[in-house]
C-alpha cells in the first residue's frame, strides 16, 4: 500500500463511470481495496486520510481545497456503504 496511490487517486481529474460503478458495487472493504489496487491505486484507509491531509495543506486556492474535499468526502461515503 502507499500514500502515493491515494494521492494519485485524489488527483485523478475524472474517474471513469465504469470504475465508479465498480467501486459502488463492492461488497466489503477488502473488495474495495482490491478494486482500487487493480486500477493502480494501492492504498488503505490510513494512507488515504494522510494523503488528504497532505494535499489539503498544499492547496493555495479555496477552489482547489473544495475539489479535494469533495472527492475525499465522496470516497468516504463509498467506503461507509460497503
Amino acid at each position: 500500500m502507499s500514500i502515493q496511490g491515494a494521492i494519485d487517486f485524489l488527483r485523478e481529474p475524472d474517474l471513469e463511470a465504469a470504475f465508479r460503478a465498480r467501486l459502488y458495487g463492492c461488497k466489503s472493504i477488502e473488495d474495495l481495496l482490491a478494486c482500487l489496487k487493480g486500477q493502480g491505486y494501492p492504498f488503505n484507509g490510513a494512507e488515504f486520510e494522510e494523503a488528504v491531509d497532505l494535499l489539503h495543506v498544499k492547496c493555495k486556492e479555496s477552489e482547489d481545497a473544495d475539489i479535494l474535499m469533495n472527492r475525499a468526502n465522496w470516497f468516504r461515503m463509498v467506503v461507509a456503504n460497503v
